[in-house]
């Protein structure tokens, strides 16, 4: 557990606070060492492993440190930020770590990749999706499983009434898709979703009563699998998911069910991005 008192290694470095067998964050010391908001963020992050360590500033787009950046102006300008700005700018900070630590940082980009993209072994993909029109008609929400092969374990669709936003529908059925993977008994899961405001919604202190319910709930249950992590994708990637869910509201389709492997209607793309 974080104590505010606790003596701080200030020569740790990204590889320290890994797993080296299984290069994934040492749960127990982030939360050592960092205050729990800043550990909640951490635990988002996706170390990368096939790059050295090295030392940026991460409140500037150059990673070089210069007396003009971000918290000094607390100290030289006598100015300090709400509680919004603070979010906005741990956003930001995040942002550029991912920049200063993306692969071919300074050689032309890679192309997108605009098919469902395999897992790595070891893990499941559960990728999620959600169709809302408006509170007065039922909602869908999605979660489809899949292994390193490619091949489909299971999926489901559900049904929800009287959902006041887009928002609220694709966290619920974020929170369908991490509560059945755990009553699954689902240890090492990678959540794809392509809703693009995700993160921010449950990184943010702010949203509404009704999300941080549901953010509160999502976070009590990944906090107890072995491994996890919530990634965004292109909509071309979770076209399966994104298909189910709008069953709902375009085919009124309102029952709710769990079923082994995939729908039938979906065989011919669900094999298609398998072979992919």
């Amino acid at each position: 557990m974080y104590r505010e008192d606790r003596e701080v290694n200030l020569a740790l470095k990204v590889a320290d606070l890994l797993e080296v067998s299984t290069g994934r964050w040492n749960r127990e010391l982030v939360y050592e060492t960092f205050a729990p908001g800043d550990a909640d963020r951490i635990m988002l992050l996706k170390p990368l492993m096939n790059r050295e360590d090295s030392i940026i500033w991460g409140f500037t787009k150059n990673g070089i440190y210069n007396t003009r950046s971000a918290r000094n102006s607390l100290a030289f300008k006598n100015t300090s930020l709400s509680p919004r700005q603070a979010v906005r700018t741990a956003f930001e900070e995040a942002e550029l770590w991912f920049l200063a630590n993306s692969p071919q940082r300074d050689s032309e980009p890679t192309p997108t990749v605009k098919t469902w993209i395999k897992p790595p072994i070891g893990t499941l993909k559960c990728n999620v999706g959600s169709s809302w029109v408006c509170a007065q008609r039922n909602c869908g929400a999605v979660w489809i499983l899949r292994d390193p092969r490619g091949r489909t374990v299971a999926h489901s669709r559900r049904s929800y009434s009287t959902i006041n936003s887009g928002k609220d529908a694709h966290i619920t059925a974020l929170l369908w898709a991490v509560e059945s993977m755990h009553n699954m008994r689902q240890n090492n899961i990678i959540f794809e979703t392509s809703t693009e405001d995700t993160r921010e919604i449950m990184l943010s202190s702010s949203v509404s009563p009704s999300l941080h319910y549901l953010t509160s709930q999502i976070t009590a249950l990944l906090h107890k699998f072995e491994y996890w992590s919530l990634d965004h994708a292109a909509d071309e990637r979770n076209v399966a998911a994104n298909m189910i869910a709008g069953s709902v509201t375009t085919g009124h389709q309102y029952q709710s069910y769990i079923a082994s492997q995939g729908p039938a209607w979906l065989y011919s793309l669900l094999s298609r991005e398998a072979r992919g």
